[in-house]
């Protein structure tokens, strides 16, 4: 009887905890069903509740990291009661989002904790494609546990959570481990105020999401655009949660709706000297893959003169964004809404971009190089002659490289006005909705990293 009453204490310290209640601002309400509600963990119950419920009537399975039980360390039995999560995930296909808040490891577990987190990230691991995985950090994300969250799709950090795999205090290069340090490197996707806003970002991601890689995304009504800029005509108004604000400068990545369709969308903004940087190119490709991975429609604005000089590495990171769109089998539509020169053509728009439709703005240009140079090498002679550099110019632009020219050889397949973007984009995803493509037999490819 003893024994029995300790039980239900110890489950009834989990209904009041800060770990159920952030379960409970992500569930649909009186959704939650508890899995392991009596599981314990050196006597105390399991330092994480586990279980499932629905997000917008979708059924997600949930864990969420107990503070109050032993700082929400991870011990043999907190792995388990994840583990049973992971399985049923595999078995059901529905998405796993996990809520981290803890110190670190039990100690008192010795090496059976790290033989059960070792389970844990080889089930991340082979679920990564199958069904969606989001983390939310909410307090202190640690070592191997830091792994586990990182091995996730879309890693959510709240203002004050801490994220590493060092402890600061011991760093070397002065990694403060801070919300802000894990967004600004690209580690973290998305920052938030506070649970209530992560939380509501998360359930915005999984309407958006598919259950796992071969379900659909349900449309939504249509919600008419903002306006204002290429990005602002195209995406239904409020519907995006971007990925990687901080990181990457040059370009935004983001899921939203397209006149109600889920999809991916990235938005190049290079600037004045239309250069995409390293951070920019890998934010693009692991963006790209997520979305690859569940069917999800790729659209992207383009406006790239080509890749920012690093120190060598910029090759790499372009070769990658270049793979990346390549090997992806969604549906891939195009814009280019300013320029798309060389390299920055192939890798987002050419044939190696294996992009389903390329429309182009009139004003836009595509150039083999950039203008200038192309202009000085294949006039050289009339410039020598004294004719005007700047008049040569425009007439290589109007003649070789508009998005007329492009269009003549079948390099853009339609010229679209800057107020028919949304319009045509969404007729093409419908159109392209029923895209099957069959991929030559390999175990994967080699991505340069």
């Amino acid at each position: 009887m003893a024994m029995v009453e300790k039980l239900i204490k110890n489950r009834d310290l989990q209904l009041s905890s800060t770990a159920r209640k952030r379960i409970e601002m992500l569930l649909d309400e009186a959704s939650f069903v508890e899995i392991g509600a009596f599981h314990e963990s050196g006597g105390k119950a399991a330092e994480v509740i586990t279980g499932y419920g629905t997000v917008y009537g979708m059924p997600v399975y949930v864990f969420a990291q107990n503070p109050e039980i032993d700082g929400g360390a991870m011990s043999v039995a907190h792995a388990a009661k994840i583990s049973a999560i992971y399985d049923l995930a595999f078995k059901t296909g529905s998405p796993v989002v996990g809520i981290f808040d803890s110190i670190g490891a039990r100690l008192d577990d010795g090496m059976g904790v790290l033989s059960a987190l070792s389970d844990l990230l080889l089930k991340s691991n082979n679920l990564s494609g199958v069904v969606p995985q989001i983390a939310v950090l909410s307090g202190v994300c640690a070592a191997s546990s830091a792994m586990l969250a990182t091995a996730s799709d879309i890693l959510v950090m709240t203002e004050d959570a801490e994220l590493f795999l060092n402890p600061p205090f011991n760093s070397v290069k002065g990694n403060s481990g801070s919300a802000y340090d894990a967004v600004k490197n690209g580690t973290a996707h998305i920052l938030s105020e506070s649970d209530e806003d992560a939380m509501q970002k998360v359930r915005q991601l999984l309407s958006m999401l598919p259950d796992n890689n071969i379900s659909p995304v349900m449309p939504t009504e249509p919600v008419l655009p903002e306006g204002g800029c290429p990005y602002c005509d195209l995406i239904d108004a409020g519907s995006d949660v971007v990925f990687g604000d901080g990181f990457g400068e040059f370009a935004t990545t983001a899921m939203a709706r397209i006149n109600g369709a889920s999809c991916g969308v990235v938005n190049c903004k290079t600037g004045e000297d239309g250069l995409l940087d390293g951070d920019s190119c890998s934010k693009i490709t692991r963006f790209v893959r997520f979305c690859d991975a569940f069917s999800i429609p790729v659209v992207t604005l383009a406006d790239v003169a080509g890749f920012a000089e690093d120190d060598g590495s910029e090759l790499k990171t372009a070769v990658a964004l270049s793979h990346a769109y390549s090997e992806a089998t969604t549906v891939k539509i195009s814009v280019i809404t300013e320029r798309a020169y060389g390299p920055a053509f192939v890798a987002l728009c050419g044939k190696a971009a294996n992009a389903d439709l390329v429309l182009a703005f009139p004003h836009s240009i595509v150039s083999p190089v950039d203008p200038i140079t192309a202009a000085s090498v294949v006039y050289s002679e009339r410039i020598a002659a004294g004719e005007s550099r700047e008049e040569l110019e425009r007439e290589y632009i109007t003649e070789k490289a508009s998005a007329f020219a492009a269009a003549r050889v079948g390099a853009v397949d339609d010229i679209i006005l800057p107020k028919e973007i949304r319009t045509k984009v969404a007729c093409a995803l419908s159109m392209l909705s029923s895209k099957r493509v069959e991929t030559l037999p390999k175990k994967h490819s080699n991505m340069p990293l």
